[in-house]
């Protein structure tokens, strides 16, 4: 017979064996609660926790050891762990992984947000010709306040774009979330329409890897058009002092969709979202 308890995350190293204790998803000081089902050893357990930068959703993971699955085990931990959970669930899944998702689906999650993350290599990106080019402004050539300008809408961007899924942490101040989003920001090559629109931005960043470069946030105002036509004269502008760009492009942003169509990814698997409101659990 299983049994399910509940232990405390300050007795995780001697209460929880240590073999399940590899596949713990997150740090053991931002656990929430942590469930375990015991039958002669332990045989799985499920955890919740919280992500410091958007702590409205708890961040739920599960896992029940081979032998014992499909035994109605995963349904009995996440039935004890909603019992205390006081906001929405949130897991993040690769979409081929359907006996994730069919689990989330058959316990209340609903698909919140697609994610593709690939590289993109020079031969992908067509030349312009000049006529087809639109001029750019470098992050480096702002003046301090353009800079605060676009540091701004690049939080509010930030902001619109996470609030259907996982609302950003509303008690950090503007400079905590600058201090996240813009560390390792490359200046040089991140870029705005002009010094009349300080809106419309590519950001990019630096990686390990000096031949690659990351394509970071994106925004556009209004004219989506223009905003493709911005993107393929950076990308140009690039494509010959890079071996790489590495995208990561979220459903739920219209602008990082954009370069989706411009730039779109062969096989590969997205990382979804899905997420129970606190009414469905």
């Amino acid at each position: 017979m299983t049994e399910y308890v509940a232990i405390a995350k300050e007795a995780l190293d001697e209460q929880l064996d240590p073999l399940l204790k590899q596949t713990l998803p997150c740090r053991p000081e931002t656990i929430k609660q942590i469930v375990v089902a015991k039958n002669k050893s332990q045989i799985g357990y499920g955890v919740t926790w919280e992500n410091r930068y958007h702590p409205y959703c708890d961040e739920i993971f599960i896992y029940v050891v081979p032998d014992f699955r499909r035994e109605h085990i995963g349904s009995e931990i996440i039935d004890r762990l909603k019992k205390e959970v006081t906001q929405p669930l949130m897991r993040s899944v690769d979409a081929d992984n359907k006996a994730a998702v069919g689990f989330l689906r058959a316990h209340g999650f609903a698909l919140k947000r697609r994610c593709w993350e690939y590289d993109v290599t020079p031969e992908q990106i067509p030349d312009l010709s000049d006529a087809d080019k639109l001029p750019l402004v470098s992050w480096s050539d702002l003046s301090p306040d353009e800079l605060v300008t676009v540091k701004n809408a690049l939080l509010e961007h930030y902001r619109s774009t996470h609030e259907s899924v996982s609302p950003m942490n509303a008690d950090m101040t503007k400079e905590e979330w600058f201090n996240v989003m813009l560390d390792h920001l490359d200046m040089t090559y991140s870029y705005v329409y002009s010094h009349d629109d300080l809106t419309t931005f590519v950001t990019t960043y630096d990686t390990t890897d000096k031949k690659k470069l990351e394509i970071g946030y994106v925004n556009f105002k209004e004219d989506e058009e223009a905003f493709g036509v911005f993107v393929t004269t950076i990308m140009g502008h690039l494509k010959n002092r890079f071996e790489s760009f590495g995208l990561e492009i979220d459903s739920t942003d219209a602008a990082a969709m954009v370069l989706l169509e411009l730039y779109p990814p062969v096989d590969v698997v997205t990382f979804d979202a899905y997420v129970a409101a606190k009414s469905s659990q």
